[in-house]
């Protein structure tokens, strides 16, 4: 029983990873996949990098290094 809902979470886990790197509308746009994929990205730069507030500088970092005025930063979310 244990077994059958770990793999069932897994294979939903999967899923939502599948859709948010190849169908989700903003999957178009640049920017890291781990941030696509997840908002642990944006988390880390909010809360830990360099004591938290560093997700500003990492945007700006971002657009330079895509070269466009649109970065996907947040799974679901671009600026």
């Amino acid at each position: 029983m244990l077994l059958e809902l770990l793999a069932t979470v897994l294979c939903l886990l999967l899923a939502i990873l599948v859709y948010r790197l190849t169908l989700h509308p903003l999957a178009k746009f640049p920017g890291p996949k781990v941030a696509a994929a997840t908002s642990l990205y944006r988390a880390y730069y909010d809360v830990v990098k360099d004591g938290g507030g560093e997700m500003l500088h990492q945007l700006e970092y971002l657009h330079s290094a895509y070269g466009t005025s649109s970065v996907q930063f947040y799974a679901g979310n671009f600026d």
